[in-house]
């Protein structure tokens, strides 16, 4: 029976003609199919379909399905967090620790900034004010030079003149 509730004729199954090689089933292997809730059709013939699948065969999804459940499932902190509020606690304390190192960083460059630029205030050389003090220096000394030159004339005359 179609969508528009239309009978058709019974359809034979035809196995295909090649051959697929598959590796032999074990001589205990058996298929049981369970048929389960109310047919589908309406035709004479009623029920015309069945669905047959594979619950636990390669590719159906349920190993995804059970990973994707596990973030519903308390499993860390004792069982009392999920992987998702594990996660979002570890990466709010991350950002917060990573926020917090930034603005100690910024603050200690500053300090240094502030620190280096003081010392080279008050250390610094200006070399006009350090050239006027070498002339200052040499003038003084040209000056206590002459003292002392005439000094010494003045005690050799003493000195020949008592004699």
């Amino acid at each position: 029976t179609d969508k528009t509730n239309t009978t058709s004729a019974p359809i034979t199954y035809t196995p295909p003609s090649e051959v697929i090689d598959l590796p032999p089933l074990p001589s205990t292997a058996t298929f049981q199919v369970k048929i389960s809730g109310k047919p589908s059709g309406t035709g004479p013939n009623a029920p015309e379909q069945f669905f047959i699948g594979d619950a636990f065969g390669v590719g159906n999804g349920n190993h995804a399905v059970a990973m994707a459940k596990t973030q519903e499932v308390g499993v860390t902190n004792g069982g009392k967090e999920t992987f998702s509020k594990s996660l979002a606690v570890s990466t709010s304390v991350v950002g917060a620790k990573a926020s917090n190192a930034e603005l100690t960083a910024d603050t200690a460059q500053a300090l240094f900034t502030q620190a280096y630029n003081r010392n080279q205030s008050t250390s610094g050389v200006n070399l006009d004010e350090e050239a006027a003090n070498l002339l200052k220096f040499q003038q003084a000394y040209q000056a206590a030079s002459q003292i002392i030159s005439t000094a010494n004339t003045i005690f050799d005359t003493i000195l020949a003149a008592v004699r």
